[in-house]
């Protein structure tokens, strides 16, 4: 090749990689993520109202995600938990109905946003392998708020031991205080160079406030005599309020000295502490902080509130129920875990009047989300996500409403879109100007009204909202559209939605002129997850008028719908309620089935079978050497015994159950007699069983059996000693030879209870103690229940003698009724000493 073809050849090589680089570059540049807005209309006209109230108009502003990305990676957070723990949190139960978790066990609305934490901070983790990438921390509060666990990384497993450990720990009690815990909230992010977010959890509206130091919310004064001085309202005050649940307030205002309200209503004062919440999300918003609130089965307006909060920091208010606590959890961290552009905030520098710059006559309106920064208006905005398949966001809208004092023509031409990219640098783009035309107008708008005011929707569904702008001649019937939350449900410029992921999120029309608004809550649903299978126990056993709870096994845990219907195939045996509790009536069996409500037709059976068992009482006791069994089978229970209830003993000989009767007893009532064990003819503790059985009916399996046993039939313990008293008396009688007449004397103290006493004979022994001498014996006639003897004595060489004497008693135990005897015993039992004094006439 030729020195001049090289030339020509490596030019044109080289012309070729030059287009080439360009080529890839212009396509990376297009591609580029990246943020760019627009406003709705470049001129504006607005009405001024004939009544001398100032013009209300708004301006339609967008932002437009650009370019697409497969990037893994993001940007770490900071993420700061803030939990009501106040009183309601503990309640166990919502609108009447008892609060169940996924297992159906019964639970607290605290217990199930511990679960919901828990869930959360799994994400998380998962991000988290190495332990230094995002962080957490962990605020509670009731009456005040608690910096729980300030903002830590996962090292060491710290989102477990310490956030989750402390969040278990959380025990409900005392009022609600949002200011505080948004404050120190954001006390805790001031640091922060990630970015920052907050979830806050509450079940009700803020009840209190209280905080040194602060401008009023509303006009209070003091008495000097008989007149109200105004507070001024650039001091600084001390204040307390508190809204107690019967309804009742508490307000206390102070510096030099004490101030009251104007207005002290309730209504009044919670304007005045809502209206404190607001000022510390404002805060978050100056501090680019995202709050994402979660209203606990909170009504329409509470949640509205909440709304208002999030949606100035550019984030959105959810409401979660026993049934979507977790998803919502879920769905939120998942928006704080994507790659996306942070920080999105558009700044409208809100300009007076072409050639007036003396005062204001232009202002944010009342329930603007925007806040105000100097002469700007800064509206901050949703995070745009990108997902990691190359796709671009859909486009965002949102609307600043405004107030106009002045007819003229307001250029707005300062309008910038800040955000954060994806490697946290800050952009910032320029937005096309506004011009807004104030003037006298023929019909000024009163009002904007939707076509439907609630949706709900499936992901991916769209639906078409109508706009009707009010009175139908007004002159200008523009309107702009926005949504709460574009990651749940997004709207363009014509009103259509298409829903996005599961949550809850409002749409909202305002028109240009005058700023009226209406708005439709859209509700998208989780996509349905189908139950695949349910299982019940195979069998149960229940007796007559006992319960127990059937619980089915129902898989998948999250399946969407775990409701059943519960039917009985025989509710005359066996009854089931709608939640499970089965009670057995009657003997015999029935098919239980629980069937899945979801509309997969799953079904699951449990055969119960009701023991008829024969329900009866009895007593006992013993007489004489018989055990007495008097059983009874009336009352409540009567039914359970029938004519074909067979009765049997037991054989204690044999060791088998006897059959002896078959049916009821006469009277309901009858009295069966056991002989007793003895032991040399004495009953001995005998023992003895009765049941009954219910044979089965026909087409019922029920056999049914109640045994008492064993029985115990002791007998009583016999001591004879205790049952006699013996004594040996003077009678005081003397013979012509001085001798002393003598009273032996026995008698029955008391008898056994299970038996008579038979005296049979009685004979003595009598003698003097410690001498030696003549010992007398004989016998005492034996009387009913006592008898007695006579001896004379003469003392020895007429000393002082005592003398003791000896009963011998044998006696015959019968039997009580029957008389006959059941055994004998005897006993000997010695009297009391008696002392007979010697005298010179005693010989």
């Amino acid at each position: 090749m030729s020195k001049k073809r090289w030339v020509i050849f490596l030019a044109l090589f080289a012309l070729l990689i030059n287009s080439s680089l360009f080529f890839v570059y212009a396509k990376a540049a297009n591609d580029t993520p990246r943020l760019e807005g627009g406003v709705n209309s470049a001129n504006l006209e607005i009405t001024m109202p004939t009544n001398g109230a100032p013009a209300k108009g708004s301006i339609g502003l967008s932002v437009i995600p650009k370019g697409s990305t497969t990037q893994a990676g993001r940007q770490p957070v900071d993420l700061v938990f803030v939990i009501d723990r106040s009183g309601s949190m503990g309640d166990e139960s919502v609108g009447g109905s008892k609060i169940k978790d996924e297992n159906g066990k019964w639970t607290t609305r605290m217990e199930l946003a511990k679960k919901s934490i828990q869930q959360a901070v799994d994400m998380l983790k998962e991000d988290n392998p190495s332990g230094n990438f995002d962080r957490i921390g962990l605020i509670s509060f009731s009456s005040t708020a608690t910096i729980d666990v300030a903002l830590t990384d996962n090292k060491n497993n710290a989102f477990e031991t310490q956030i989750m450990k402390k969040v278990n720990g959380l025990k409900a009690s005392g009022g609600t205080n949002y200011s505080d815990a948004l404050e120190k909230a954001n006390q805790m992010l001031a640091s922060s160079k990630n970015s920052r977010y907050i979830i806050f959890l509450t079940d009700g509206e803020p009840t209190q406030f209280a905080k040194s130091k602060v401008k009023l919310k509303g006009k209070y004064y003091y008495r000097s005599g008989n007149k109200k001085i105004d507070a001024p309202q650039d001091d600084l005050y001390n204040v307390s309020m508190t809204i107690y649940t019967n309804g009742s307030v508490s307000e206390t205002v102070e510096n030099t000295r004490t101030y009251y309200p104007y207005d002290a209503s309730l209504r009044g004062v919670t304007e005045r502490i809502q209206a404190y919440a607001l000022d510390a999300a404002g805060e978050l918003a100056s501090s680019n902080t995202k709050l994402y609130s979660i209203g606990f089965e909170l009504a329409d307006a509470q949640l509205d509130f909440l709304q208002n909060l999030s949606q100035m920091t550019g984030a959105s208010a959810v409401r979660g129920t026993t049934q979507n606590l977790k998803d919502v959890f879920e769905s939120i961290t998942k928006q704080i875990r994507e790659l996306k552009m942070s920080e999105v905030k558009i700044k409208v520098k809100l300009n007076n009047i072409q050639g007036n710059s003396s005062g204001q006559n232009i202002e944010l309106t009342p329930d603007a989300t925007a806040v105000r920064d100097g002469d700007y208006a800064v509206i901050n905005l949703n995070d745009v996500s990108y997902k990691r398949d190359g796709s671009t966001p859909s486009p965002q809208s949102y609307s600043l409403p405004l107030i106009f004092k002045t007819i003229g023509t307001y250029e707005l031409n300062d309008i910038k879109l800040y955000y954060k990219d994806f490697d946290g640098k800050d952009q910032v783009v320029s937005l096309p100007s506004v011009t807004i035309t104030v003037k006298n107008g023929t019909m000024a708008v009163t009002g904007v009204k939707l076509n439907k005011d609630k949706l709900t929707m499936n992901p991916g569904n769209e639906e078409q909202l109508t706009a009707t702008v009010l009175p139908e001649n007004a002159t200008n019937k523009a309107v702009t559209w926005s949504t709460a939350d574009p990651n749940i449900a997004k709207v363009d410029a014509q009103g259509k939605i298409t829903a996005q992921n599961p949550g809850i999120t409002k749409i909202t029309v305002t028109t240009v002129d005058g700023g009226f608004t209406a708005k439709c809550n859209v509700t998208v649903l989780s996509p349905a997850i189908p139950v695949t299978n349910i299982s019940l126990p195979a069998f149960l056993t229940l007796d007559m008028n006992t319960e127990k709870t059937l619980v089915p096994e129902i898989k998948p845990l999250n399946a969407t719908n775990r409701s059943v219907k519960w039917e009985s195939s025989a509710p005359t045996i066996a009854s089931v309620d709608d939640k499970g509790i089965v009670k057995g009536i009657y003997g015999g069996t029935a098919i239980i089935t629980a069937t899945a409500l979801d509309n997969s037709g799953l079904k699951a059976e449990c055969k119960v079978t009701v023991k008829m068992n024969p329900e009866f009482h009895g007593t006992y006791q013993v007489v004489g050497d018989e055990g007495k069994l008097v059983v009874n089978h009336d009352g409540p229970s009567a039914n359970t015994i029938t004519d074909k209830t067979e009765w049997y003993r037991w054989d204690r000989n044999t060791q088998q159950w006897i059959k002896f009767r078959t049916g009821k007893f006469d009277d309901n009532m009858a009295t069966i007699s056991v002989s007793l064990d003895k032991e040399n003819d004495k009953p001995q503790p005998t023992t003895f069983g009765l049941k009954a059985v219910t044979p089965g009916f026909p087409g019922r399996e029920v056999v049914g059996e109640k045994t008492e046993f064993p029985i115990t039939f002791t007998p009583e313990s016999i001591d004879v000693s205790k049952y006699f008293k013996v004594d040996l008396n003077n009678t005081g009688d003397s013979s012509d030879n001085k001798a002393v007449k003598l009273e032996l004397h026995y008698k029955i103290k008391e008898h056994p209870d299970s038996y008579i006493l038979d005296v049979k004979s009685v004979s003595y022994v009598l003698k003097p103690v410690g001498i030696s001498g003549e010992e007398l014996k004989g016998a005492v006639p034996v009387g009913k229940e006592e008898g007695k003897a006579y001896r004379w004595v003469k003392p020895k060489n007429g000393k002082t003698t005592t003398y003791k004497a000896d009963f011998t008693i044998k006696v015959d135990f019968l039997h009580p009724v029957s008389k006959k005897k059941v055994f004998s015993d005897s006993i000997t039992l010695t009297s009391p000493a008696l002392t007979i004094k010697g005298t010179g006439t005693l010989q």
